[in-house]
């Protein structure tokens, strides 16, 4: 019988991997709660992601007093195999990270983590004016403005713009 297994990394370097010492810490965390999808059947646009983690703690090392590489915006991943293929459930980076206390058996952390989402939802930047421009290229200019993603599939040539803005400010 093929079993899932399942992994979590923090890249605490923030080199772009997961393979350095410390960065597995699958064996630290005790449960996992991922939301994301659209705020209603009509919504325009996917609402943030969010991955809820609750780690061992009783070494403090999650305690970010104590270990100088346990901060926000560090980039977070969370993977399942299952009959030798590994598929990525959540992208993102720590939000926030929050120890709790009580005795060495007992510390807890709190770590909770945004998708990419969060990144465009925040984005308040120039993007450069642009006439007679396709949607896809509106939305592939915010994209590489924030990061950019390993592959893109937008819809081409769906809507054409005379003009375009040149700022977004995000939701107001």
């Amino acid at each position: 019988m093929v079993t899932a297994t399942y992994a979590l990394y923090a890249d605490w370097n923030n080199d772009g991997d997961y393979g350095d010492a410390g960065e597995d810490i699958s064996a630290d965390w005790m449960q996992v709660v991922i939301t994301r999808g659209f705020a209603s059947p009509m919504a325009r646009y996917p609402s943030v992601g969010r991955m809820t983690v609750v780690l061992r703690n009783a070494a403090q090392t999650y305690s970010p007093p104590t270990t100088a590489t346990t901060r926000p915006r560090v980039p977070v991943r969370f993977t399942m195999t299952y009959g030798g293929t590994t598929k990525t459930l959540f992208d993102g980076h720590i939000e926030s990270l929050r120890p709790t206390f009580g005795t060495q058996r007992e510390r807890r952390a709190v770590m909770e983590c945004v998708d990419r989402i969060a990144d465009l939802d925040r984005f308040s930047g120039d993007v450069a004016l642009q006439t007679n421009v396709w949607a896809d290229d509106i939305i592939t200019a915010v994209v590489a403005a924030v990061w950019t993603p390993d592959t893109t599939a937008y819809d081409q040539g769906v809507n054409q713009f005379p003009v375009s803005g040149d700022i977004h400010n995000g939701p107001r």
